[in-house]
């Protein structure tokens, strides 16, 4: 018998490849170059739109850890810029409030 995953489950899977290989950077203290960073912000933006997508959306209604995922994806995205010493105030306001609506309750954004 063949072990069956929830379809959230396996979207959860896949977009956290595009985080988790780079923890040490971003949550440790690996070094990494201006282009290593660019390259993560490349990875994160990513998983933002796989995050986005109708199925996604969807399924993060069902399922807490697809929904706050893309939380995990801004918060790092946050974090790489900070390092690239970017604006992060200006990182934040070009993202609107996306953090807020990802975790606000349906219908209320």
């Amino acid at each position: 018998m063949t072990e069956s995953r929830s379809p959230a489950l396996t979207a959860y899977e896949e977009v956290s490849v595009l985080r988790n290989k780079h923890a040490g950077v971003i949550h440790g203290d690996q070094a990494a170059s201006t282009a290593d960073l660019r390259a993560i912000l490349t990875d994160l933006d990513a998983g933002l739109v796989q995050l986005s997508t109708p199925l996604n959306h969807d399924l993060a209604e069902g399922n807490v850890y697809l929904r706050f995922r893309r939380v995990n994806f801004l918060t790092d995205k946050i974090i790489v810029l900070d390092r690239l010493e970017d604006h992060v105030g200006e990182a934040l306001a070009n993202r609107g409030s996306s953090i807020f609506r990802a975790v606000a309750p349906p219908g209320s954004a």
